[in-house]
């Protein structure tokens, strides 16, 4: 089977914790940026080239600017610390000569220890079952991105945030079949369904779905903090958002991603920045 366009796209040239990538306009996210879920993939990818042990178990990312498609990533990755079973590696992204994502990955080999299954399961159904989000989105009356051209992402369902439902949730995969025996490879598959907060958050502000209204701000997100539980899943991965609090221009937002198998592969923390939209909407 040929490399689907995930892979192909973190062919990262390079060696010795020093790499470069390419970027054209395949996970452009807002018009003339990568999506951030994918530099988050990027970051995972780099520390999986550099680390000597097997698996991520935490990725603690700071986005500092958007990263424009079309210009080559530069890409550094530094041990902080190497152990028997454990190492922390520091990986930066710049562009331009200017820095874009700064983050830390944890390794770990795993041991044994208490098995702790989580408390609230969600009640999963067939992901062929919903409609395509790009297919969706085109009825909407909105261009879908790139993005969803090569990516298998079913259009988000919304729940009731004061019943305890998520406010947004989804399916996504890469492709029938598409898993990766490399643990740093998933961990950055997860990633891109971690990364999809503005269902969630439009959907709590009433300005996605039904009567929806126009809001007077665009959002970033600042930050990203993954813990990875599981080192392989399946290839569709369920993801659900919840949207914890928010004030003074901030708004913190929770996302879980779970297999097909009802597994949990990875949880994610993030906060999200809103800033007035200039006349015009930009």
């Amino acid at each position: 089977m040929s490399p689907h366009t995930f892979e192909t796209s973190l062919s990262l040239s390079g060696a010795d914790g020093q790499y470069q990538l390419e970027l054209d306009r395949t996970w452009e996210g807002q018009p003339g940026a990568v999506w951030g879920g994918f530099l988050l993939a990027v970051v995972l990818r780099a520390a999986g080239l550099t680390a000597t042990v097997s698996r991520p178990v935490s990725a603690a990312s700071q986005f500092l600017r958007p990263a424009a498609v079309g210009q080559p990533l530069d890409i550094n990755v530094v041990s902080l610390r190497r152990g028997r079973t454990s190492e922390l590696l520091a990986v930066s992204v710049g562009q331009a000569g200017r820095t874009v994502v700064e983050a830390q990955i944890r390794a770990s080999e795993g041991g044994s220890g208490p098995v702790c299954e989580p408390r609230q399961p969600p009640t999963l159904v067939d992901p062929l079952s919903r409609p395509l989000a790009g297919e969706a989105t085109r009825a909407d009356g909105t261009e879908a991105p790139n993005i969803l051209g090569i990516w298998d992402m079913r259009a988000p369902e919304f729940g009731d945030a004061t019943a305890g439902d998520p406010e947004a949730c989804f399916w996504a995969r890469l492709g029938p079949a598409v898993t990766y025996d490399d643990p740093f490879m998933e961990a950055a598959r997860y990633a891109l369904s971690l990364d999809s907060h503005a269902p969630a958050v439009l959907h709590r502000l009433g300005a996605w779905g039904p009567g929806r209204k126009e809001i007077p701000w665009g959002f970033s997100n600042l930050d990203s903090l993954i813990h990875f539980h599981r080192p392989s899943g399946t290839d569709w991965v369920y993801a659900e958002y919840r949207v914890l609090t928010g004030s003074d221009g901030l708004v913190s937002t929770q996302a879980q991603a779970w297999s097909s198998e009802g597994n949990l592969l990875a949880t994610a923390m993030s906060q999200v920045a809103f800033f007035p939209l200039r006349p015009g909407g930009s």
